[in-house]
């Protein structure tokens, strides 16, 4: 980034888990929660392709929803024998 261009507020929610991640790794090194960020961003300019999402995945496709909800846990299991039972 070049001093002279605009600088934008980014604001996005993280989960607790990555936030104490983040503000561990500051405290350890010293550095501003920007600073880090700014260097992350960087560095993914340099990769030839984003890598591979971890977490917030995107929605599968229908398809896939369709055959996730027919996996029975213990929980569905006694709630389609109790419909049965009904």
């Amino acid at each position: 980034m070049s001093n002279g261009s605009k600088k934008r507020l980014l604001n996005f929610r993280v989960t607790d888990a990555e936030f104490d991640i983040l503000t561990e790794y500051c405290e350890r090194t010293g550095r501003t929660q920007t600073d880090v960020v700014r260097e992350l961003l960087r560095e993914l300019a340099q990769r030839p392709t984003l890598p591979h999402r971890t977490v917030a995945s995107p929605r599968p496709p229908a398809k896939a929803r369709s055959k996730a909800a027919s996996i029975v846990t213990p929980g569905t299991a006694r709630l389609r024998q109790a419909r049965r039972s009904a």
